[in-house]
């Protein structure tokens, strides 16, 4: 009986056994698959400190508790010459215990100041990890402001277009007054790619959203703590970044701004992380731009996260581009819309309007599939100019009189692939 009893017990630790096994299996599977998710195309970078799912902390957790359970049974001593067996197990918990603090604890440090164009002044964002107090001192013309705020999240705003700002025993010019050019990004999503700018001066860089994978305060420090503070920046929100840490600090409302006669428009379809557009969002983001059109714009230029032709439609996307080509068709003089999400560039041309989409950043770009949309004959357009397959891009509008020239480049080679 009692040699039976023995018998059982084992039967039921190797049971045991199998179950952590596969178990640690899964986890390892489900963590790379994670990590290989929102990793960029370089394969070598394979954890970019994104939350991890709640299926993958559970499963983590089990395998844990398990493994615990496990080896304080093999402690006996009528058990201990299993644990010779369970060596590998011991590590592998070891291990996934290691990896899932590395991907779960986020301690995000500080980041800024960054400065943020607006048709009436200047907006200056900063994070700190403790609430303290922040003193940045703003200098026009030989004249000296000192703007104060408390807390971590940091917002400041100046009327100067132009200034010298001191912070942190640092000092950095800034204007937004001369616009010569400027670079559009989109879907950089906590890329280590945003330190591509440092080495593409520019006097303005305006981004399609998805900025961060989670728009967590942590994936804020991981695009902001390397972005180049001396270069003024401004975005639309993608879903990505709809979330309440981002919101903090940029808006998830339609909103204009007039740089150096450039008027940027821009429009927020997105208000949650889950891509849910209505149709009444569409209407209202058209209103604003009707509401808000300036005759005192030399150029202008609607931003939106969503392209303006997507790869993936549904009614609601299809009724965006529908109302977009009819507002363009009574407004000629909008001859600009930007966009990203779809990972994947693309030029088109409507009516001499230029419509261009980015592609990621940071992350996995995806195929054009020129044939399904010359199959399809959709929305009208008249001319695909240009398209890159699986290609991180970086464009540059370079100013012409009330016009741009276009270059886009290669953001991994940083070379130019196309110009018009």
């Amino acid at each position: 009986v009692s040699e039976q009893k023995i018998r059982s017990k084992v039967r039921i630790l190797y049971i045991t056994n199998i179950i952590l096994s596969v178990s640690s299996l899964l986890t390892y599977i489900l963590t790379l698959f994670h990590a290989v998710w929102y990793m960029p195309n370089k394969i070598w970078v394979w954890i970019c400190w994104a939350p991890v799912p709640s299926y993958v902390v559970f499963i983590i957790s089990c395998f844990m508790l398990a493994q615990i359970v496990f080896s304080f049974i093999t402690l006996k001593k009528k058990y201990r010459h299993l644990i010779k067996h369970q060596m590998f197990s011991i590590l592998s918990t070891l291990f996934s215990v290691s990896l899932a603090l590395i991907i779960l604890i986020q301690i995000p440090g500080n980041w800024g100041p960054l400065i943020v164009p607006q048709s009436h002044g200047t907006q200056i964002l900063l994070y700190t990890q403790q609430n303290t107090t922040v003193n940045i001192i703003v200098e026009h013309m030989g004249q000296n402001m000192t703007l104060s705020t408390v807390g971590n999240v940091h917002k400041l705003n100046t009327q100067y277009n132009e200034f010298t700002l001191y912070y942190n025993n640092k000092s950095t010019y800034y204007s937004t007054k001369k616009i010569s050019n400027f670079t559009f990004i989109s879907d950089v999503h906590n890329s280590f790619y945003i330190n591509k700018l440092k080495d593409f001066p520019t006097d303005l860089v305006v981004s399609g959203g998805d900025n961060t994978n989670e728009g967590t305060r942590m994936n804020m420090f991981q695009v902001f703590s390397k972005y180049p503070i001396e270069t003024p920046f401004i975005t639309a929100m993608g879903n990505h970044d709809c979330r309440p840490k981002f919101k903090e600090y940029f808006t998830e409302h339609n909103h204009y701004q007039q740089i150096d006669g450039i008027g940027f428009y821009f429009i927020n379809l997105f208000h949650v992380w889950r891509v849910i557009i209505t149709q009444e969002m569409v209407d209202d983001a058209f209103k604003f731009i009707h509401e808000n059109d300036n005759p005192t714009d030399e150029i202008k230029v609607i931003v939106s996260h969503l392209g303006a032709y997507t790869l993936n439609d549904n009614a609601e996307t299809i009724y965006f581009s529908t109302k977009l080509e009819e507002f363009l068709d009574g407004h000629p003089q909008f001859k600009y819309v930007l966009g990203g999400h779809s990972h994947s560039f693309r030029i088109f041309k409507r009516n001499g309007v230029k419509l261009i989409m980015s592609s990621a950043l940071g992350t996995k770009c995806e195929d054009f599939q020129l044939e399904r949309f010359q199959r399809e004959k959709r929305y009208g357009i008249e001319h695909i100019t240009k398209w890159l397959e699986y290609t991180m891009t970086i464009i540059r509008f370079v100013r012409d009189g009330n016009e741009f020239r276009i270059q886009v480049y290669d953001s991994d080679t940083m070379e130019k692939v196309y110009e018009e």
